[in-house]
This record gives structure tokens, sequence and C-alpha cells, in this order.
């Protein structure tokens, strides 16, 4: 494949780390603000015995893949994972992205290692690798996966530039369609935006020829440069409201420190729910009977109002819910 496919890539998940619960098979141990506001779909262990997930399912067909690394893994494996390193252990807070495609995977990963060819400045990516997972249910789950290429780290710009999601069985076995499942205690619907903190121009300047070749160019102000990703279902009341990349220039003592040595980091997840629909009574806490300590109030849910989920002792990065 020479040309950029036809379809515009969607966004298909984020990866939210958490601790490990102490629960055979492992599991992703989830803090109250988040079992309080969402369903949560239990996922399964990964196919490499390293880490396990649970799904929060998004009704605009994406997700929010909480994941754990495996107490049981040896340390010298996590060290080696794409999302571990010498603390990997300790990861907490977002960690990654993923864009969906149904293209054939051979063709999409050779696109996309053209484009680095092609385009001075543009980040690259390695060969396509199979995954998989077996579901608490059985099913067996097979993908193929695109990462961004490593550097002798072994992880180079995971998380900075996305990764690429081609499955080999069904979408709706590793991503169930199920209205019980995306519905949400705080109403969420899909991911508004996410913003990527840099620490200096030059990456500012490959990120920005990066998503250009990605996704089109985007929208830049003084402040921040702003990309359009398209969504798996498009019919979620939520329309011509993202999901957009935000990708911002540290500025202040807590941008910077929030970047550290790596120069990077994922930060303000932003979540859409509907104000009506919360002021109308149609929400899942009402239908359970009752509020949870945790859970956003009525009072909150106004339009234009940003609550932060992960504010105290469980500050991941930011997650917000925005209600429209």
């Amino acid at each position: 494949m020479s040309t950029k496919p036809d379809k515009p890539f969607a966004l298909d998940h984020l990866i939210l780390f958490l601790p490990s619960s102490e629960s055979t098979p492992p599991t992703p141990l989830i803090p109250p603000s988040i079992s309080a506001n969402f369903t949560l779909t239990p996922g399964g262990l990964h196919a490499d015995n390293l880490t396990a997930n649970t799904l929060i399912l998004l009704a605009d067909g994406s997700y929010i893949e909480l994941v754990c690394f495996n107490p049981g893994a040896s340390s010298s494996a996590i060290e080696q994972h794409w999302w571990g390193g010498k603390h990997g252990r300790l990861r907490r807070g977002w960690t990654d992205w993923c864009l969906g495609s149904d293209v054939p995977v051979e063709e999409l990963s050779a696109w996309l290692k053209s484009l680095g060819a092609q385009n001075d400045g543009v980040w690259k990516w390695d060969d396509a690798v199979k995954g998989g997972r077996k579901r608490p249910d059985g099913e067996q789950v097979r993908w193929s996966v695109v990462f961004p290429e490593k550097d002798d780290t072994g992880r180079g710009v995971r998380g900075l530039v996305p990764f690429f999601c081609v499955d080999e069985t069904r979408r709706e076995i590793r991503v169930p369609r199920d209205e019980v499942k995306t519905r949400h205690g705080c109403g969420v619907l899909g991911v508004l935006e996410l913003t990527l903190m840099v620490g200096n121009e030059e990456i500012l300047e490959r990120v920005g020829k990066t998503f250009d070749a990605l996704v089109g160019t985007g929208q830049a102000t003084a402040s921040e440069q702003r990309y359009r990703l398209a969504r798996v279902v498009s019919e979620t009341g939520l329309r011509g409201l993202g999901p957009d990349i935000v990708v911002k220039l540290a500025t202040n003592e807590r941008d910077r420190d929030m970047v550290g040595e790596r120069g990077y980091a994922i930060t303000d997840v932003v979540m859409g729910a509907l104000a009506d629909e919360r002021e109308a009574g149609n929400d899942l806490r009402k239908l359970e009977g009752g509020a949870k300590d945790e859970e956003i109030s009525d009072d909150q849910c106004v339009k234009g109002q940003r609550v932060r989920l992960d504010s105290g002792g469980t500050d991941y990065g930011g997650l917000w819910v925005q209600y429209v």
C-alpha cells in the first residue's frame, strides 16, 4: 500500500495502568472512583502471561483498557515488555493509545513504514506483531498490532504516537457491542479528547509532522495543536465533538515535572456525556436504586461542566467527564 487508507483512522482504545489485585488469575485493582462511575467488563490474561486487563466499553465503539502486570511474571520479563522498563511493576496512569484499521495488517504496516521513509522527521513503525488473550468465558481473541519503532530502551516513543490494531477475530469478540456494558453511571458515551504534553519544541515539531501524515493537518493555536480522529460508531450524541488529540508544550513547572526525562506524557483524558440524560433521570445510577460515595452527583451534571474523577490518592494523569 503506497497511499493512505481511504477510511479515516478511528480511536480504538486507551491504556490506563493500575496496580494488580490479589485475585487469581490476576486482574487490575479498580479504584472506587472508577468502579462507582463505570460498568466494568472482564477482560483476561494476555497471551504472553505478562499483563491482564479489564475493559470500560464505550457507546462510540472505543474503550478504556485497564491494565496491570501479572504479579507472577519475572522482573526481567516485565523490564523487557513494551510497557515495562526497570520500574515497570510500579507503572500507573495513562500509558498508550491505539488507532483501529480494517485494512489487512500487511498493507497497513507497509504504508506506515513508507511514511517514515518518505517524510523527513516522521516517526517510524515496526513490523506487525500478533497478539491475543483468552476471555473469562473461554473465547479466544486474536489480533495484530503495529507499534512505533523501538529505541535503545526498547520502548521508543510508545504513548507519544499511537500504535495500530487490526482484528483477526471479529472485532465484537475483542470489543463486545452490548447496551448494558456500554451504559455507565456517569453517562459517558465516548472520548472527547486526550492531551499529549511534550517537553520541547523539537518533539512538538516531530509530533506535528507525524500526525499531519497520519490524520491530516491539525488546527494550531498559540498554545496547542489539535487533531481530529474518527469514531468506530459515529451516532452517539457526540457528533462534531471529537475525539481530538491535543498536543501541548510544557510551559510551567507542573507540566515539566509531568513529562520528566522521557520528554512527554499522556494526560487529561476527557470523556463526553449528555447532561440532558442525567437531568432527565435516565442514568444507570438511578436505575440501580442509589448513588455510591465516589459517584458524580446530580449537581455536577451541568452542561459545560467538567468533573475530574482521579483526584486525591488516585491521580492517574487526569480522568475527566465533561457534560455536553
